[in-house]
């Protein structure tokens, strides 16, 4: 196991703050599923159900940026929100150059730069450290009954809010 034990991570995702914008309630349907699916991702179990699982809001999310695209201001906080969730989901699924990429172009837009900054050097040492270790994601699978018991993790700090 690498000396790594489970861990508990809890993560932020940005919300619409107005009932009235037309996208509010598909967005927030979209945040609450993706907790949902993120809640059954444990330590000692494959990630493929769960990245199945995320294919729709993935693909909602991206959706959103492309529609909100204008530099409007309350097209760029539409555009910021869904960049924001898609690189946390992409963090979460071990797929760190997509969330570079986005970390990246968040960089690039100028709105909430620090973000995108974060999730630039987060998946920069989350890739070094799966590297070094030759792994593809931090998910280990289990190899007998044993490795397959449900441990409870160490919790981790809450992410900071700037």
């Amino acid at each position: 196991m690498y000396g790594y034990g489970p861990f508990i991570h809890y993560a932020k995702f940005k919300k619409l703050d107005s009932e009235k914008h037309p996208e509010y309630t598909m967005f927030d349907n979209a945040t609450k599923a993706m907790k949902l699916i993120l809640e059954k991702m444990r330590y000692n179990q494959p990630i493929d159900q769960i990245e199945k699982d995320m294919t729709p809001i993935i693909s909602y999310f991206d959706g959103i940026i492309k529609k909100y695209n204008k530099d409007e201001k309350g097209d760029k906080k539409m555009k910021y929100a869904a960049q924001y969730n898609l690189a946390r989901i992409f963090q979460f699924l071990d797929r760190h150059d997509k969330t570079i990429e986005i970390g990246k172009v968040m960089i690039a837009d100028d709105y909430e730069k620090k973000d995108g900054e974060r999730f630039v050097e987060q998946s920069t040492e989350f890739k070094r450290k799966l590297e070094f270790h030759r792994m593809t994601n931090r998910h280990i699978i289990p190899r007998n009954a044993n490795d397959e018991k449900d441990v409870e993790g160490e919790a981790g700090e809450e992410e900071e809010e700037d």
